[in-house]
């Protein structure tokens, strides 16, 4: 209750004293500590009309707060429509598209893209990260087969063989672009596709590399004559 008094006097000296800024920080404060989003909004509503009173000087501060307000009813509203999504009041416009793709709700979480002005290329980190925590292994391989990505494609490759797909992370080698020389070969060997990086090894004519893997795969196996078949013609030891 003190606390409570203490908050309402401060509020009030912001106000005499004409420090609207200040005022609206006391209001933006107490709607974080609020258990419920519709008590949250009232407060946001409040620090935005104090705002709107200050002009141009806090022209910034007003659109960050009307944001905020706009997030929390649509969260408000997502959390009534949908199943599972409760839990979104309160999250950034990131948080919450993140949960939205983990949940499957795709079209809501690109409304919510488009209301709140999320750029396309973070949209797909998150789109990537959120379908990667949920092993939605089809729903990336759809990503993939677009003809470009704002975010490139080793996000997609590092991401899905670090979840455990070394499959479909291979899938994402030839699509990335701008390596290092060489660089295709470690990737599909870090597949486990020793095969296809003594390709990619015979391709580049990396001689090292191609021995290299010839001794791991061990001359005398399947793996290891397929290997030395590939790189017999260009690399004659």
């Amino acid at each position: 209750a003190a606390r409570d008094g203490d908050t309402a006097l401060l509020k009030d000296l912001y106000y005499q004293d004409d420090r609207r800024l200040d005022g609206a920080a006391v209001f933006v404060s107490e709607a974080l500590r609020q258990p419920d989003a519709r008590t949250a909004s009232d407060k946001l509503a409040l620090a935005a009309r104090l705002l709107a009173d200050g002009a141009r000087e806090t022209a910034g501060e007003l659109a960050a707060v009307k944001e905020a307000a706009a997030l929390l009813r649509a969260q408000e509203a997502l959390g009534r429509d949908l199943a599972g999504a409760a839990g979104l009041v309160g999250l950034s416009v990131n948080e919450t598209l993140f949960e939205l793709v983990r949940l499957g709700y795709h079209g809501r979480a690109k409304k919510i893209q488009a209301e709140f002005r999320v750029p396309e290329r973070v949209a797909w980190w998150v789109r990537l990260r959120a379908l990667v925590a949920k092993r939605d292994w089809n729903e990336i391989e759809e990503m993939g087969k677009q003809r470009k990505s704002p975010i490139g494609w080793e996000p997609f490759y590092n991401l899905v063989l670090q979840a455990g797909n070394p499959r479909l992370a291979s899938t994402f080698v030839a699509k990335c672009t701008n390596l290092e020389h060489g660089a295709t070969v470690t990737m599909y060997e870090k597949c486990g596709m020793r095969v296809r990086a003594a390709e990619e090894a015979v391709r580049l004519r990396d001689a090292d590399a191609w021995a290299r893997l010839l001794d791991a795969a061990g001359k005398g196996t399947p793996e290891g004559r397929e290997i030395e078949k590939l790189g017999q013609v260009v690399f004659k030891r």
